[in-house]
């Protein structure tokens, strides 16, 4: 269970902390478990939780979801919203067996759930956080909406730090999936460094998956961003790719939409393709939008290709408007590879 506290099958709507810390708890399960290592939280009725000034360390959750905050949240039958707010929140050396140091946020229904999830982090510090087992060793946020309401899951984080955390799968520092809904999300103004992964995505991860892809729209804002150190160590013949950030959907989508702006892309790693940046979309792209971004010493694996950027667009159709900024910068291992 939780480790400093557990709630489950509550009727709280609202559920707001400020000014706390939760240090050095401890939870374990005989199997795995819905479960934190500082909290668990699993609620039907739960609409908002706010969170400022929560400080979240040294906490260990074994056989369980996160060592840090584990936070269930599920709806059935009805259209409904669910906001999530992290103010100048700190969370550092947890430890989970399984999915996130911070939050893995379960926003799932086997027949209907929610029809929109808001989650914002802003000026939070995740530092050191591991997931053994799993994927987002700081924060791993996985929704899976309401198909059936028109859905969209939209995800900020802003003025945040994500260092030297480290995952068994997908992103040290953050893995965002999404399930049968449009998704939004924006970073911005934050830094990454030296985070780590074994499978793909050093730093940062958006994954589209499962459901009805084709009526699915997503968009990803990128500004002002610091991509330093961050790397795939991958073990076996697999060999990962995004070694600062990996964007992959196995299906087709209505559209997708990226734009990148004022980044700081330096020494990288993959041991696959796209040191500082993959993107894989078997599908239509709307637009990709690359400018005033600098990609240094980034450095793909020796079978890998696009030292700073591979980008891999498997469709009938080019995009409708692609753009590398003469503004941005490069000297890296392969410079770039795109396939249209």
């Amino acid at each position: 269970l939780g480790g400093g506290a557990f709630f489950t099958n509550t009727s709280i709507d609202q559920f707001n902390m400020i000014n706390s810390i939760f240090k050095q708890n401890f939870a374990m399960a005989p199997t795995s478990s819905l479960n934190g290592g500082a909290l668990g939280i699993y609620s039907k009725s739960l609409t908002s939780l706010r969170w400022s000034n929560i400080n979240i360390i040294e906490n260990i959750a074994y056989n369980s979801s996160s060592g840090g905050l584990y936070l269930s949240v599920e709806k059935n039958g009805e259209s409904s919203e669910i906001s999530i707010y992290f103010d100048s929140c700190k969370m550092f050396n947890n430890r989970a067996k399984y999915k996130g140091g911070f939050s893995h946020c379960s926003l799932k229904s086997y027949v209907t759930g929610f029809s929109q999830l808001k989650m914002s982090i802003y000026k939070s510090d995740f530092v050191n956080n591991t997931s053994d087992e799993d994927s987002g060793g700081a924060l791993h946020i996985y929704n899976r909406l309401n198909k059936e309401t028109g859905n969209s899951a939209i995800l900020n984080v802003m003025l945040s730090s994500f260092i030297s955390n480290s995952a068994k799968r997908h992103a040290g520092g953050i893995c965002f999936e999404s399930s049968n809904s449009d998704a939004n999300v924006t970073i911005q103004d934050s830094n990454f460094f030296n985070n780590t992964a074994k499978s793909d995505a050093g730093a940062v991860s958006f994954r589209v998956l499962g459901g009805d892809h084709n009526a699915i729209k997503v968009f990803l804002n990128i500004l002002n961003l610091t991509l330093v150190f961050n790397q795939i160590k991958s073990s076996g013949s697999y060999k990962g790719s995004g070694g600062g950030i990996n964007f992959f959907t196995g299906r087709k989508l209505e559209s997708v939409m990226i734009r990148m702006h004022l980044l700081n892309i330096t020494n990288n790693k993959a041991e696959g393709n796209g040191a500082g940046l993959a993107i894989y979309v078997p599908s239509r792209v709307t637009s990709i939008e690359i400018s005033r971004a600098d990609f240094i010493h980034n450095e793909a694996g020796k079978t890998g290709l696009g030292g700073a950027v591979y980008i891999f667009i498997n469709d009938e159709e080019s995009p409708q408007s692609s753009s590398i900024s003469p503004y941005t910068k490069h000297s890296n291992v392969i410079p770039f590879r795109v396939h249209l």
